[in-house]
């Protein structure tokens, strides 16, 4: 048994961000503190190498795949058992569901997953004809004019990583502290109905939001409203909004469950609030950096610029769609108009969305920027903050992303969209805070112009550069310490443990 058994989903030790950033620092640096992983992905295509080293309070890893299915066929199915009873059971928790009620919950889990309580296997849920009469009672209530085909693959979609997880093995633990709701949450719902030990919740970004973004961009669920491009902006239809209350529900349902949650700033904690979770759970802690080690980086270490009276701009960030690194670019032109000697360094993993990537390399050069611009891959950002004159965030999503953190503290201003925190570190979170001043800019989410803008207005007053990256100092390192952060995290284990 581990003191902390963290689960994660889709981030440490495979994926680069910010995120994994802080999973890897708090358990390094809480070397007292034995933990165990579960690290959950889509598939086992979809992990390849570490790009974090595992410290050695790890003492177990176990991973498991959503969309690898492995149930048992139809041919080694016995005749189910499933009562009337049961089957109304089922109905009934649907329709609770939709209502935010989650309490019938642990009585189906122990029905049918439970290993020492179930009295039916997951071959009933997925073959039986009462499982069926389930399915067509709920389809025809719901009163739509959908194909019941597509209704029934998506309800096999939906629900088949969910009987994956309610079936998994789960490592004993003194807490299970998940790192955001979806299907990591789930997972540690079952861990303390299981066990009865306490479930923590930390949430950088808002999940649920985040897939919402996913689901309403996505080609493959079919939409019902394929009559014009306006109408489905408007309406996404009703499998997606399906898809989207699904993910509520898994959200929902963590909340409630949580013995403590904690996020990185006041507008996650209002969310978690609409969506179910109670005021006397949340605390707010926001991400820490090692303020030392980048406040003494030098500028000697970094790639010299080409020209004396360049400008040199930087964005810090995967190259995936949720950062739209095709805004940037856009903006990119408009200063190139104006400010003809600059050069652009992309600083991020390409490989997460390769697809996405390319575009983004094509419309470089479309836009004639590939003189100006580098695509430089995984790097380190030490390397390259230092000289830096301004550092560009065009994210549609954020959590409290680190790069301000660390910008900031390297006394380079920030451009940023007004999503997650970015605001907060901009301009200031409490009255103390506030009365710094504003260490950057905060710009509307896909405005390329105010993007440039916002550039151009740094880059051409010398003086207000110098007073924006003084407030960057000053504020990342009175609020933004990583050991302060850190003993918050520890105090609240040992609370617990």
């Amino acid at each position: 048994m581990t003191d902390v058994c963290l689960i994660l989903e889709g981030t440490y030790p495979y994926v680069a961000g910010g995120v994994s950033v802080c999973v890897y620092n708090l358990i390094k640096n809480l070397s007292n503190i034995d933990f165990s992983i579960v690290h959950m992905a889509p598939s086992g295509d979809s992990v390849k190498e570490f790009k974090y080293p595992i410290p050695s309070n790890v003492k177990e890893f176990h991973e498991f795949f959503l969309f690898d299915f492995d149930f048992p066929p139809p041919r080694r199915f016995k005749k189910a058992q499933l009562t009337q009873e049961v089957a109304t059971l089922l109905i009934e928790f649907h329709r609770q569901v939709r209502k935010g009620n989650f309490s019938l919950f642990p009585k189906l889990y122990d029905l049918f997953f439970h290993s020492k309580a179930k009295v039916f296997e997951i071959e009933d849920l997925l073959y039986s004809k009462e499982s069926w009469n389930v399915m067509t009672q709920l389809y025809n209530e719901s009163g739509l004019q959908v194909d019941f085909a597509d209704f029934f693959w998506n309800v096999r979609f939906i629900y088949l990583p969910v009987f994956k997880i309610l079936s998994a093995p789960i490592p004993k633990a003194r807490i299970y502290h998940t790192m955001c709701t979806g299907y990591a949450g789930l997972y540690g719902v079952v861990a303390k109905h299981i066990y009865d030990r306490p479930l923590f919740l930390t949430e950088h970004g808002i999940y649920t939001d985040e897939r919402k973004i996913d689901i309403t961009q996505a080609e493959w669920i079919p939409s019902l409203l394929a009559e014009t491009e306006l109408k489905a902006r408007r309406d996404p239809g009703f499998f997606k909004k399906w898809w989207i209350s699904f993910f509520e529900f898994l959200g929902g349902l963590t909340y409630q469950s949580a013995d403590a949650i904690t996020t990185i700033y006041s507008g996650n904690r209002l969310k978690q609030l609409k969506a179910g979770a109670l005021p006397d759970k949340i605390m707010l802690i926001p991400n820490g950096i090692d303020v030392d080690s980048f406040t003494k980086l030098s500028a000697e270490a970094c790639p010299k610029k080409k020209r004396q009276n360049t400008f040199r701009i930087g964005f810090m960030g995967r190259v995936v769609s949720i950062k739209d690194v095709k805004t940037f670019l856009r903006a990119i032109k408009i200063v190139q108009e104006d400010l003809p000697y600059i050069e652009v360094f992309i600083m991020g993993p390409p490989d997460e969305d390769e697809a996405y990537a390319q575009e983004c390399i094509l419309l470089t050069e479309l836009l004639g920027l590939d003189s100006v611009v580098e695509f430089l891959g995984s790097v380190p950002p030490e390397q390259y903050y230092a000289t830096l004159d301004v550092l560009v965030l065009t994210s549609i999503s954020e959590g409290q992303p680190l790069v301000i953190l660390e910008a900031g503290s390297c006394g380079v201003p920030v451009v940023a969209t007004d999503v997650g925190a970015c605001r907060e570190l901009l301009e200031g979170r409490s009255e103390e805070d506030k009365s710094i001043g504003a260490s950057g800019i905060v710009t509307p989410i896909a405005s390329p112009h105010q993007t440039a803008q916002a550039i151009l207005k740094i880059l051409k007053n010398e003086s207000l550069k110098k007073q924006l990256g003084a407030a960057a100092v000053r504020r990342i390192g009175r609020f933004y310490r990583e050991a302060d952060v850190l003993e918050q995290y520890h105090l609240l284990y040992r609370r617990y443990l």
